[in-house]
Protein backbone atom coordinates (compact mmCIF):
# COMPACT_ATOMS: atom_id res chain seq x y z
CA UNK A 1 0.00 0.00 0.00
CA UNK A 2 3.04 2.81 -0.31
CA UNK A 3 3.39 4.76 -3.08
CA UNK A 4 0.64 4.58 -6.25
CA UNK A 5 -1.55 1.65 -4.67
CA UNK A 6 -2.11 3.87 -1.65
CA UNK A 7 -3.80 6.42 -4.00
CA UNK A 8 -6.98 4.36 -4.20
CA UNK A 9 -6.89 3.33 -0.49
CA UNK A 10 -6.28 7.14 1.04
CA UNK A 11 -9.24 8.58 -1.56
CA UNK A 12 -11.56 5.75 -0.34
CA UNK A 13 -10.80 7.21 3.43
CA UNK A 14 -11.57 10.65 2.35
CA UNK A 15 -14.88 9.88 0.81
CA UNK A 16 -16.39 7.53 2.83
CA UNK A 17 -14.54 8.50 6.40
CA UNK A 18 -14.13 12.13 6.38
CA UNK A 19 -16.85 13.19 6.71
CA UNK A 20 -17.55 11.45 10.12
CA UNK A 21 -14.76 12.72 11.14
CA UNK A 22 -15.55 15.38 12.68
CA UNK A 23 -14.70 15.23 16.30
CA UNK A 24 -11.20 14.44 15.48
CA UNK A 25 -8.45 16.49 16.14
CA UNK A 26 -7.37 18.28 13.00
CA UNK A 27 -3.92 16.88 13.04
CA UNK A 28 -5.03 13.67 13.81
CA UNK A 29 -6.25 12.82 10.28
CA UNK A 30 -3.69 14.71 8.28
CA UNK A 31 -1.34 12.66 10.29
CA UNK A 32 -2.33 9.23 9.06
CA UNK A 33 -2.94 10.45 5.80
CA UNK A 34 0.64 11.36 5.78
CA UNK A 35 2.06 8.75 6.83
CA UNK A 36 0.14 6.06 4.49
CA UNK A 37 1.24 8.33 1.20
CA UNK A 38 4.90 8.72 2.38
CA UNK A 39 5.71 5.18 3.40
CA UNK A 40 7.33 6.08 6.51
CA UNK A 41 5.62 3.47 8.54
CA UNK A 42 8.33 2.00 7.67
CA UNK A 43 7.00 -1.37 5.97
CA UNK A 44 9.17 -3.49 3.99
CA UNK A 45 7.70 -4.04 0.39
CA UNK A 46 6.65 -7.10 0.06
CA UNK A 47 5.08 -10.13 2.04
CA UNK A 48 3.77 -9.63 5.83
CA UNK A 49 5.09 -6.09 5.94
CA UNK A 50 2.69 -4.59 3.64
CA UNK A 51 -0.18 -5.58 5.46
CA UNK A 52 1.20 -2.80 8.27
CA UNK A 53 -0.13 0.19 6.69
CA UNK A 54 -3.68 -1.22 6.88
CA UNK A 55 -3.30 -2.29 10.18
CA UNK A 56 -2.10 1.11 11.28
CA UNK A 57 -4.81 2.34 9.66
CA UNK A 58 -7.45 0.16 11.15
CA UNK A 59 -6.28 0.51 14.23
CA UNK A 60 -6.27 4.60 14.05
CA UNK A 61 -9.77 4.43 12.67
CA UNK A 62 -11.28 2.20 15.39
CA UNK A 63 -9.62 3.97 18.13
CA UNK A 64 -10.97 7.18 16.90
CA UNK A 65 -14.50 6.18 16.53
CA UNK A 66 -13.98 4.75 19.96
CA UNK A 67 -13.17 7.79 21.68
CA UNK A 68 -14.26 10.22 19.23
CA UNK A 69 -11.48 12.93 20.46
CA UNK A 70 -8.35 11.34 20.09
CA UNK A 71 -5.77 14.24 19.88
CA UNK A 72 -3.10 14.62 17.42
CA UNK A 73 0.09 13.67 19.81
CA UNK A 74 -1.90 10.06 20.75
CA UNK A 75 -2.40 9.39 17.45
CA UNK A 76 1.22 9.68 17.14
CA UNK A 77 2.38 7.35 19.85
CA UNK A 78 -0.24 4.89 19.39
CA UNK A 79 1.64 4.35 15.70
CA UNK A 80 4.97 4.81 16.76
CA UNK A 81 3.88 1.85 19.49
CA UNK A 82 2.18 -0.61 17.11
CA UNK A 83 5.46 -0.19 14.77
CA UNK A 84 7.83 -0.94 17.52
CA UNK A 85 6.05 -4.39 16.95
CA UNK A 86 7.32 -6.68 14.68
CA UNK A 87 5.51 -7.81 12.01
CA UNK A 88 4.82 -11.13 12.81
CA UNK A 89 3.16 -10.00 16.30
CA UNK A 90 1.27 -7.51 14.38
CA UNK A 91 0.03 -10.66 11.93
CA UNK A 92 -0.85 -13.21 15.27
CA UNK A 93 -2.78 -9.91 17.13
CA UNK A 94 -4.90 -8.05 14.25
CA UNK A 95 -3.93 -8.67 11.04
CA UNK A 96 -7.28 -10.78 10.63
CA UNK A 97 -9.82 -8.56 11.95
CA UNK A 98 -7.74 -6.02 9.34
CA UNK A 99 -7.50 -7.62 5.89
CA UNK A 100 -11.13 -9.18 6.43
CA UNK A 101 -12.24 -5.26 7.23
CA UNK A 102 -9.72 -4.59 3.90
CA UNK A 103 -11.35 -6.98 1.81
CA UNK A 104 -15.02 -5.48 2.52
CA UNK A 105 -14.22 -2.71 1.23
CA UNK A 106 -15.28 -3.01 -2.32
CA UNK A 107 -13.76 0.70 -3.28
CA UNK A 108 -10.52 -0.23 -2.30
CA UNK A 109 -10.42 -4.34 -3.03
CA UNK A 110 -8.21 -3.84 -6.01
CA UNK A 111 -5.90 -2.03 -4.23
CA UNK A 112 -5.57 -4.41 -1.75
CA UNK A 113 -5.47 -7.65 -3.70
CA UNK A 114 -1.32 -8.31 -3.25
CA UNK A 115 -1.75 -7.65 0.37
CA UNK A 116 -4.95 -10.49 0.93
CA UNK A 117 -2.84 -12.74 -1.49
CA UNK A 118 0.38 -12.81 0.75
CA UNK A 119 -1.41 -12.93 4.03
CA UNK A 120 -3.48 -15.65 3.01
CA UNK A 121 -0.05 -17.53 1.59
CA UNK A 122 0.83 -17.05 5.53
CA UNK A 123 -1.95 -17.06 7.28
CA UNK A 124 -5.39 -18.93 5.11
CA UNK A 125 -7.64 -17.80 7.62
CA UNK A 126 -7.41 -14.31 7.06
CA UNK A 127 -9.99 -15.09 4.72
CA UNK A 128 -12.54 -16.88 6.92
CA UNK A 129 -15.33 -15.05 8.07
CA UNK A 130 -15.93 -14.52 11.43
CA UNK A 131 -17.63 -17.09 13.53
CA UNK A 132 -21.30 -16.33 14.02
CA UNK A 133 -21.24 -13.35 11.79
CA UNK A 134 -23.88 -12.90 8.95
CA UNK A 135 -24.72 -10.39 6.33
CA UNK A 136 -28.00 -9.90 5.97
CA UNK A 137 -29.31 -10.30 2.40
CA UNK A 138 -32.71 -10.18 1.64
CA UNK A 139 -33.84 -13.33 -0.26
CA UNK A 140 -34.92 -12.99 -3.68
CA UNK A 141 -38.51 -13.10 -3.95
CA UNK A 142 -41.29 -13.92 -6.92
CA UNK A 143 -41.53 -10.63 -8.08
CA UNK A 144 -38.50 -9.87 -8.74
CA UNK A 145 -38.11 -12.97 -10.94
CA UNK A 146 -40.88 -12.07 -13.33
CA UNK A 147 -39.70 -8.51 -13.78
CA UNK A 148 -39.35 -7.51 -17.36
CA UNK A 149 -37.34 -5.20 -19.30
CA UNK A 150 -38.64 -1.45 -19.55
CA UNK A 151 -37.70 -1.15 -23.14
CA UNK A 152 -38.34 -4.48 -24.57
CA UNK A 153 -40.26 -6.02 -22.18
CA UNK A 154 -38.24 -9.66 -22.10
CA UNK A 155 -37.90 -11.50 -18.96
CA UNK A 156 -34.99 -9.85 -16.91
CA UNK A 157 -33.23 -13.11 -15.45
CA UNK A 158 -34.64 -15.60 -18.07
CA UNK A 159 -31.37 -18.21 -18.15
CA UNK A 160 -30.48 -17.32 -14.27
CA UNK A 161 -30.11 -20.41 -11.81
CA UNK A 162 -32.88 -19.40 -8.98
CA UNK A 163 -34.46 -20.43 -5.93
CA UNK A 164 -37.78 -19.73 -5.18
CA UNK A 165 -39.12 -20.60 -1.67
CA UNK A 166 -43.25 -20.34 -0.97
CA UNK A 167 -46.44 -22.36 -0.40
CA UNK A 168 -47.91 -24.84 -3.31
CA UNK A 169 -51.51 -23.12 -4.85
CA UNK A 170 -51.97 -26.26 -7.32
CA UNK A 171 -50.14 -29.33 -8.16
CA UNK A 172 -50.90 -30.91 -11.72
CA UNK A 173 -49.29 -34.50 -12.36
CA UNK A 174 -48.88 -36.08 -15.67
CA UNK A 175 -46.50 -39.17 -16.30
CA UNK A 176 -43.46 -36.58 -17.82
CA UNK A 177 -44.20 -33.62 -15.69
CA UNK A 178 -45.61 -32.07 -13.09
CA UNK A 179 -46.66 -28.58 -12.42
CA UNK A 180 -46.72 -26.67 -9.84
CA UNK A 181 -48.28 -22.95 -8.81
CA UNK A 182 -45.82 -22.09 -6.07
CA UNK A 183 -47.01 -18.04 -4.20
CA UNK A 184 -44.57 -16.89 -1.87
CA UNK A 185 -46.76 -13.86 -1.27
CA UNK A 186 -45.17 -10.76 -3.20
CA UNK A 187 -47.26 -10.94 -5.62
CA UNK A 188 -50.82 -12.31 -7.05
CA UNK A 189 -49.79 -15.02 -9.55
CA UNK A 190 -47.02 -16.59 -7.98
CA UNK A 191 -44.40 -18.40 -10.36
CA UNK A 192 -45.05 -22.08 -12.03
CA UNK A 193 -42.39 -24.28 -11.24
CA UNK A 194 -41.86 -27.48 -13.54
CA UNK A 195 -40.58 -30.67 -12.53
CA UNK A 196 -39.41 -33.83 -14.55
CA UNK A 197 -38.80 -37.27 -13.04
CA UNK A 198 -35.13 -37.87 -11.82
CA UNK A 199 -34.76 -34.80 -9.90
CA UNK A 200 -34.18 -34.47 -6.47
CA UNK A 201 -37.60 -34.36 -4.86
CA UNK A 202 -39.71 -36.26 -7.21
CA UNK A 203 -40.72 -39.14 -4.95
CA UNK A 204 -42.29 -36.14 -2.90
CA UNK A 205 -44.47 -35.68 -5.71
CA UNK A 206 -45.06 -39.05 -6.18
CA UNK A 207 -45.74 -39.92 -2.95
CA UNK A 208 -48.11 -36.74 -2.59
CA UNK A 209 -46.36 -35.23 -0.05
CA UNK A 210 -46.30 -31.98 -1.72
CA UNK A 211 -49.94 -31.06 -1.96
CA UNK A 212 -52.16 -27.94 -1.70
CA UNK A 213 -50.98 -26.06 1.53
CA UNK A 214 -47.28 -27.11 1.55
CA UNK A 215 -44.55 -25.14 2.00
CA UNK A 216 -41.55 -26.02 -0.38
CA UNK A 217 -37.94 -24.69 -1.77
CA UNK A 218 -37.15 -24.74 -5.51
CA UNK A 219 -33.65 -24.51 -7.13
CA UNK A 220 -33.27 -24.06 -10.74
CA UNK A 221 -33.13 -22.32 -14.03
CA UNK A 222 -35.75 -19.43 -14.98
CA UNK A 223 -36.47 -20.10 -18.40
CA UNK A 224 -39.14 -18.56 -21.49
CA UNK A 225 -42.50 -20.49 -20.46
CA UNK A 226 -44.16 -22.28 -24.00
CA UNK A 227 -47.59 -21.81 -22.57
CA UNK A 228 -49.76 -18.51 -23.05
CA UNK A 229 -50.73 -17.97 -19.18
CA UNK A 230 -47.35 -17.26 -17.86
CA UNK A 231 -43.79 -15.59 -19.41
CA UNK A 232 -41.35 -17.52 -17.91
CA UNK A 233 -41.60 -20.67 -15.36
CA UNK A 234 -39.20 -22.33 -12.80
CA UNK A 235 -37.45 -25.87 -14.42
CA UNK A 236 -36.92 -27.25 -10.92
CA UNK A 237 -32.99 -29.09 -10.53
CA UNK A 238 -34.28 -29.88 -7.05
CA UNK A 239 -37.66 -29.92 -4.41
CA UNK A 240 -37.22 -29.36 -0.73
CA UNK A 241 -40.25 -30.17 1.28
CA UNK A 242 -40.10 -27.46 3.85
CA UNK A 243 -43.34 -27.96 5.84
CA UNK A 244 -45.95 -30.61 4.87
CA UNK A 245 -49.63 -29.81 4.67
CA UNK A 246 -52.75 -32.40 4.74
CA UNK A 247 -54.70 -31.95 1.63
CA UNK A 248 -57.65 -33.56 2.91
CA UNK A 249 -58.40 -30.85 5.73
CA UNK A 250 -56.60 -28.02 4.51
CA UNK A 251 -60.03 -25.46 3.04
CA UNK A 252 -58.21 -23.59 0.59
CA UNK A 253 -58.93 -24.17 -2.90
CA UNK A 254 -58.25 -23.10 -6.18
CA UNK A 255 -62.07 -21.40 -6.52
CA UNK A 256 -63.04 -18.38 -5.05
CA UNK A 257 -64.34 -18.30 -1.18
CA UNK A 258 -66.62 -15.76 0.18
CA UNK A 259 -65.22 -13.62 2.41
CA UNK A 260 -68.01 -15.02 5.33
CA UNK A 261 -66.32 -17.89 4.82
CA UNK A 262 -62.73 -16.87 5.05
CA UNK A 263 -63.51 -14.83 8.61
CA UNK A 264 -63.92 -18.78 9.99
CA UNK A 265 -60.21 -19.38 8.81
CA UNK A 266 -58.54 -16.65 10.20
CA UNK A 267 -54.91 -18.27 9.99
CA UNK A 268 -54.95 -19.05 6.39
CA UNK A 269 -57.32 -15.85 4.73
CA UNK A 270 -54.09 -13.92 4.42
CA UNK A 271 -53.09 -16.47 1.58
CA UNK A 272 -56.03 -15.63 -0.52
CA UNK A 273 -55.87 -12.85 -3.12
CA UNK A 274 -58.32 -10.57 -1.76
CA UNK A 275 -56.81 -10.50 2.00
CA UNK A 276 -53.25 -10.57 0.25
CA UNK A 277 -53.95 -7.79 -1.96
CA UNK A 278 -55.84 -5.60 0.62
CA UNK A 279 -52.68 -6.31 3.20
CA UNK A 280 -50.34 -4.97 0.28
CA UNK A 281 -52.39 -2.27 -0.81
CA UNK A 282 -52.53 -0.77 3.05
CA UNK A 283 -48.49 -1.13 3.17
CA UNK A 284 -48.27 0.90 0.45
CA UNK A 285 -50.59 3.51 1.95
CA UNK A 286 -48.90 3.36 5.05
CA UNK A 287 -45.39 3.99 3.50
CA UNK A 288 -47.11 6.79 1.36
CA UNK A 289 -48.63 8.53 4.78
CA UNK A 290 -45.07 8.25 6.48
CA UNK A 291 -43.57 9.63 3.86
CA UNK A 292 -45.44 12.28 3.41
CA UNK A 293 -45.52 13.48 6.82
CA UNK A 294 -41.52 12.88 7.42
CA UNK A 295 -41.12 15.03 4.34
CA UNK A 296 -43.25 17.83 5.42
CA UNK A 297 -41.34 18.31 8.84
CA UNK A 298 -43.93 16.25 10.84
CA UNK A 299 -42.82 14.65 14.08
CA UNK A 300 -44.70 10.98 14.86
CA UNK A 301 -45.99 10.51 17.91
CA UNK A 302 -46.60 7.25 19.64
CA UNK A 303 -49.78 8.07 21.60
CA UNK A 304 -51.39 5.28 24.26
CA UNK A 305 -53.88 3.04 23.71
CA UNK A 306 -55.45 2.26 27.13
CA UNK A 307 -56.99 6.18 28.64
CA UNK A 308 -58.41 6.68 31.32
CA UNK A 309 -60.14 9.60 29.36
CA UNK A 310 -62.80 10.00 26.61
CA UNK A 311 -61.25 12.21 24.47
CA UNK A 312 -64.34 12.94 22.16
CA UNK A 313 -67.19 12.17 24.68
CA UNK A 314 -69.38 11.21 21.58
CA UNK A 315 -69.19 7.46 21.78
CA UNK A 316 -69.14 4.60 23.71
CA UNK A 317 -65.74 2.87 24.74
CA UNK A 318 -64.56 -0.34 25.44
CA UNK A 319 -63.36 -0.93 29.01
CA UNK A 320 -60.64 -2.53 30.33
CA UNK A 321 -59.91 -4.04 33.55
CA UNK A 322 -58.85 -7.07 35.93
CA UNK A 323 -61.44 -7.31 37.99
CA UNK A 324 -63.03 -10.00 36.27
CA UNK A 325 -60.41 -12.87 36.00
CA UNK A 326 -61.27 -12.50 40.29
CA UNK A 327 -65.55 -12.92 40.06
CA UNK A 328 -66.30 -16.70 39.92
CA UNK A 329 -70.03 -16.30 39.48
CA UNK A 330 -70.74 -20.11 40.67
CA UNK A 331 -68.39 -19.55 43.49
CA UNK A 332 -69.81 -16.61 44.65
CA UNK A 333 -73.87 -18.32 44.33
CA UNK A 334 -72.69 -21.31 46.32
CA UNK A 335 -71.45 -18.39 48.65
CA UNK A 336 -74.20 -17.14 49.16
CA UNK A 337 -76.29 -19.89 49.92
CA UNK A 338 -74.27 -21.13 52.47
CA UNK A 339 -73.90 -17.81 54.30
CA UNK A 340 -77.77 -17.77 54.42
CA UNK A 341 -77.71 -20.96 55.86
CA UNK A 342 -74.93 -20.03 58.67
CA UNK A 343 -76.80 -17.22 59.32
CA UNK A 344 -79.88 -19.12 60.23
CA UNK A 345 -77.56 -21.56 62.68
CA UNK A 346 -75.84 -18.36 64.32
CA UNK A 347 -79.79 -17.22 64.97
CA UNK A 348 -80.53 -20.52 66.25
CA UNK A 349 -77.85 -20.72 68.54
CA UNK A 350 -78.30 -16.94 69.69
CA UNK A 351 -81.28 -17.81 70.86
CA UNK A 352 -79.95 -21.41 72.76
CA UNK A 353 -77.43 -18.95 74.14
CA UNK A 354 -80.54 -16.83 75.51
CA UNK A 355 -82.03 -19.56 77.48
CA UNK A 356 -79.37 -21.13 78.83
CA UNK A 357 -78.23 -18.29 80.51
CA UNK A 358 -82.06 -17.52 81.47
CA UNK A 359 -81.85 -21.36 82.76
CA UNK A 360 -78.71 -20.84 84.54
CA UNK A 361 -79.78 -17.22 86.20
CA UNK A 362 -83.28 -18.95 87.76
CA UNK A 363 -80.83 -21.78 89.49
CA UNK A 364 -77.70 -22.94 91.14
CA UNK A 365 -76.63 -26.19 89.06
CA UNK A 366 -72.91 -25.82 88.24
CA UNK A 367 -73.96 -28.22 85.39
CA UNK A 368 -76.17 -25.30 83.85
CA UNK A 369 -73.11 -23.17 83.67
CA UNK A 370 -70.95 -25.42 82.14
CA UNK A 371 -74.17 -25.91 79.69
CA UNK A 372 -74.52 -21.57 79.04
CA UNK A 373 -70.41 -21.66 78.48
CA UNK A 374 -70.84 -24.63 75.40
CA UNK A 375 -73.47 -22.62 73.94
CA UNK A 376 -71.51 -19.19 73.70
CA UNK A 377 -68.69 -21.36 72.51
CA UNK A 378 -70.38 -22.73 69.66
CA UNK A 379 -71.60 -19.10 69.05
CA UNK A 380 -68.62 -17.98 68.40
CA UNK A 381 -67.47 -20.34 66.33
CA UNK A 382 -70.21 -20.46 64.15
CA UNK A 383 -69.50 -15.96 64.05
CA UNK A 384 -65.93 -16.93 63.21
CA UNK A 385 -67.17 -19.14 60.26
CA UNK A 386 -69.32 -16.54 58.93
CA UNK A 387 -66.23 -14.11 58.82
CA UNK A 388 -64.36 -16.44 56.83
CA UNK A 389 -66.47 -16.94 54.41
CA UNK A 390 -67.77 -13.79 54.05
CA UNK A 391 -64.06 -12.40 52.97
CA UNK A 392 -64.00 -15.48 50.98
CA UNK A 393 -67.31 -14.60 49.37
CA UNK A 394 -65.91 -10.96 48.73
CA UNK A 395 -63.39 -11.98 47.04
CA UNK A 396 -65.02 -13.84 44.69
CA UNK A 397 -67.46 -11.11 43.49
CA UNK A 398 -66.79 -7.25 42.37
CA UNK A 399 -65.52 -5.10 45.30
CA UNK A 400 -68.14 -2.28 45.67
CA UNK A 401 -68.26 0.88 47.98
CA UNK A 402 -71.09 1.93 50.16
CA UNK A 403 -72.83 3.27 47.73
CA UNK A 404 -72.85 0.10 45.91
CA UNK A 405 -70.54 1.00 42.79
CA UNK A 406 -67.60 -0.90 41.54
CA UNK A 407 -64.74 0.03 43.65
CA UNK A 408 -62.21 0.13 40.38
CA UNK A 409 -59.41 1.25 43.57
CA UNK A 410 -58.83 -2.08 43.64
CA UNK A 411 -58.39 -2.41 40.09
CA UNK A 412 -55.49 -2.47 37.90
CA UNK A 413 -55.22 0.95 37.32
CA UNK A 414 -57.06 2.08 40.26
CA UNK A 415 -59.43 3.76 38.07
CA UNK A 416 -61.71 3.65 34.97
CA UNK A 417 -59.43 2.56 31.78
CA UNK A 418 -60.88 2.45 28.46
CA UNK A 419 -59.42 1.25 25.26
CA UNK A 420 -58.48 4.93 23.02
CA UNK A 421 -61.01 6.89 20.79
CA UNK A 422 -58.30 8.88 19.99
CA UNK A 423 -54.80 10.05 20.20
CA UNK A 424 -55.73 13.89 19.97
CA UNK A 425 -55.47 14.93 23.15
CA UNK A 426 -51.79 13.20 23.48
CA UNK A 427 -51.29 14.66 19.92
CA UNK A 428 -52.14 18.47 20.86
CA UNK A 429 -49.71 18.22 23.68
CA UNK A 430 -47.03 17.00 21.69
CA UNK A 431 -47.70 19.83 19.46
CA UNK A 432 -47.67 22.28 21.80
CA UNK A 433 -44.15 21.33 22.01
CA UNK A 434 -42.27 20.12 19.02
CA UNK A 435 -44.43 21.88 16.26
CA UNK A 436 -46.37 19.97 13.55
CA UNK A 437 -46.70 15.70 14.77
CA UNK A 438 -48.64 13.11 13.62
CA UNK A 439 -50.57 10.05 14.85
CA UNK A 440 -51.39 7.03 13.50
CA UNK A 441 -52.34 3.92 15.21
CA UNK A 442 -55.10 1.81 16.34
CA UNK A 443 -58.38 3.04 17.56
CA UNK A 444 -61.26 1.14 19.16
CA UNK A 445 -65.49 2.08 18.79
CA UNK A 446 -67.63 0.49 21.23
CA UNK A 447 -70.98 1.33 19.31
CA UNK A 448 -73.29 -1.45 18.43
CA UNK A 449 -73.58 -1.02 14.66
CA UNK A 450 -73.56 -3.31 11.87
CA UNK A 451 -73.32 -0.67 9.37
CA UNK A 452 -70.49 -0.43 7.42
CA UNK A 453 -69.54 2.93 8.44
CA UNK A 454 -69.01 1.77 11.82
CA UNK A 455 -66.06 -0.49 12.96
CA UNK A 456 -64.74 -1.50 16.22
CA UNK A 457 -61.35 -1.03 15.56
CA UNK A 458 -59.44 1.19 12.78
CA UNK A 459 -56.05 2.58 12.57
CA UNK A 460 -56.34 6.69 12.14
CA UNK A 461 -54.14 9.40 10.99
CA UNK A 462 -54.46 12.67 13.14
CA UNK A 463 -51.66 15.25 12.14
CA UNK A 464 -51.63 18.33 14.29
CA UNK A 465 -50.38 21.59 13.27
CA UNK A 466 -48.95 24.41 15.77
CA UNK A 467 -49.90 28.23 14.52
CA UNK A 468 -52.37 26.95 11.81
CA UNK A 469 -55.82 27.91 10.88
CA UNK A 470 -58.78 26.04 9.26
CA UNK A 471 -57.09 26.59 5.82
CA UNK A 472 -53.72 25.50 6.47
CA UNK A 473 -55.63 22.09 8.06
CA UNK A 474 -57.49 22.06 4.73
CA UNK A 475 -54.45 22.59 2.99
CA UNK A 476 -52.61 19.60 4.71
CA UNK A 477 -55.19 17.44 4.48
CA UNK A 478 -55.38 18.07 0.38
CA UNK A 479 -51.74 17.61 -0.02
CA UNK A 480 -52.10 14.22 1.77
CA UNK A 481 -54.57 12.60 -0.41
CA UNK A 482 -53.33 13.82 -3.36
CA UNK A 483 -49.62 12.36 -2.36
CA UNK A 484 -51.47 8.93 -1.01
CA UNK A 485 -53.02 8.97 -4.95
CA UNK A 486 -50.33 9.59 -6.58
CA UNK A 487 -47.84 6.94 -4.94
CA UNK A 488 -50.72 4.32 -5.90
CA UNK A 489 -50.74 5.49 -9.08
CA UNK A 490 -47.04 5.87 -10.01
CA UNK A 491 -45.63 3.61 -7.62
CA UNK A 492 -48.02 0.91 -7.23
CA UNK A 493 -50.15 1.47 -10.40
CA UNK A 494 -49.59 -2.56 -11.23
CA UNK A 495 -50.51 -3.59 -7.58
CA UNK A 496 -54.01 -1.48 -7.92
CA UNK A 497 -54.74 -2.73 -10.91
CA UNK A 498 -54.26 -6.72 -10.04
CA UNK A 499 -56.23 -5.83 -6.54
CA UNK A 500 -59.25 -4.72 -8.36
CA UNK A 501 -59.20 -7.58 -10.48
CA UNK A 502 -59.24 -10.00 -7.58
CA UNK A 503 -61.84 -8.10 -5.79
Amino acid sequence: LIGSRAQPFVGYLERNVSHKLHLWRAGAWSLAKQHVLTGSLHASGTGIGTVVPALLMRQAFCQAFKYRALSACRMHVSMQKMLAKPAERLLQCTTVPAVQWLVRCRHVRSAAIDVVDSAAAATPALLELPRGRKKFKPRTSIKQLLAVLPEGGEPLHVGQQVEVRGWVRTVRQQKQFAFMQVNDGSNLSGIQVVAEPGIEGWQLLQEGSISTGASICACGRLVASPGAKQAVELQADSITLVGPCDPETYPLQKKRHTLEFLRGIAHLRPRTNTVGAVARMRSALSQATHTFFQEAGFQYVHTPILSASDCEGAGEMFQVTTLLSQVDPAAAKAAAGQLEDLQQQIAAQGAAVKEAKAAAAAGHDGSRKAGVEAAVAQLKRLKERLQEMEAAAARSSLPVTESGQVDYSHDFFGEKTFLTVSGQLNGEMYACALGDIYTFGPTFRAENSNTSRHLAEFWMIEPELAFADLSDDMACAEAYLKHCVRYIMEVRCCMVALALNCI
